[in-house]
């Protein structure tokens, strides 16, 4: 965790404390509990589609990942900005587009490898965390929000799947492109989606 908070002490039961590391754990515990606080209160998706009745029932092709290309890739790492903050791999995104006829076809490698096999690399998975103040108290984690930075690499990744994802969805009539809240968007987030390689 790299933490930037806005306050050098915290409070941490009844103590302040000003000590970097233990300030960074807490925050590392603090962050880990919002995720199970809200998988807690999330709503099950029996009751979701019980609270909806019976929608109406759509018969689509099953979605499979398409081969990725070097001009898919390409498209991604131009889009890129150039000025982002980097991720634990410390690699800067104006590196990553200054060299994209040079690392596109190991990318469309691995890329491709990855949507058959159904691995994705653990080091893209690792996030930078960083505390961002929302308000109240400084000294206290609850007024702290996570911003998580992952490698530009592991975004790459993400446009690839997102795309094809969203046109299986929209060629099949699952989500509408005005509306992506439409009611075929409830039907289709109420079945358990399918993905095979």
């Amino acid at each position: 965790m790299n933490y930037k908070a806005s306050a050098k002490t915290f409070k941490i039961g009844e103590k302040l404390v000003n000590d970097k590391k233990t300030i960074n754990e807490e925050f590392c515990k603090f962050f880990s509990s919002i995720a199970l606080k809200l998988k807690e209160k999330a709503l099950p998706l029996t009751n979701f589609a019980w609270k909806f009745g019976k929608l109406r029932v759509h018969k689509a092709p099953r979605f499979r990942f398409q081969t990725v290309t070097e001009q898919d890739i390409l498209k991604q790492l131009r889009k890129l900005k150039r000025k982002c903050a980097t991720g634990l791999d410390n690699i800067p995104t104006c590196y990553l587009k200054d060299t994209a006829y040079v690392i596109a076809k190991p990318l469309k490698f691995i890329i491709n490898l990855s949507l058959k096999t159904g691995m994705f690399p653990n080091d893209l998975k690792m996030a930078r965390i960083t505390p961002a103040y929302k308000s109240g108290a400084k000294d206290s984690f609850d007024n702290y929000r996570p911003i998580s930075i992952l490698p530009a690499l592991s975004k790459i990744f993400e446009k690839c799947v997102h795309k094809q994802l969203v046109d299986h969805l929209e060629n099949n009539h699952l989500i509408s492109p005005s509306n992506p809240l439409s009611i075929s968007s409830l039907h289709m987030a109420s079945q358990e989606l399918s993905i095979s390689g």
